[in-house]
């Protein structure tokens, strides 16, 4: 049970980080970014609501896999700590791959 409640708290942990992270895209007024240190700019996306919320249903989708993982953990550690890793390293290689095709999709050509 000590278990299942750690893992619980670490779960949580992530999926309020990447739930709020997917909260503000959906608030936020000018284009958010996906990599550390760049900026998106205005001018260079078509339309900055649809970019956004296309950035939030990812981050809450990704969020929400930390939240079920979570709760798993009460029924199986084992089947929680897969969910945990297949959401962390593959997960992050799908976070790549669907921000690139948000940006080419949003992204003004030329």
């Amino acid at each position: 049970m000590g278990e299942s409640i750690v893992s619980l708290i670490v779960c949580l942990i992530c999926a309020v980080t990447f739930l709020g992270i997917g909260l503000y895209a959906l608030k936020a007024k000018t284009p958010i970014h996906f990599w550390s240190g760049t900026v998106v700019k205005s001018e260079e996306i078509t339309d900055i609501k649809a970019y956004n919320k296309a950035n939030a249903i990812m981050w809450l989708v990704y969020g929400s896999l930390y939240i079920v993982a979570g709760i798993l953990g009460f029924w199986s550690i084992t089947l929680a700590s897969i969910l945990m890793g297949l959401s962390a390293l593959p997960g992050l290689i799908l976070l790549i791959l669907v921000y690139r095709r948000i940006e080419k999709k949003y992204r003004i050509k030329g």
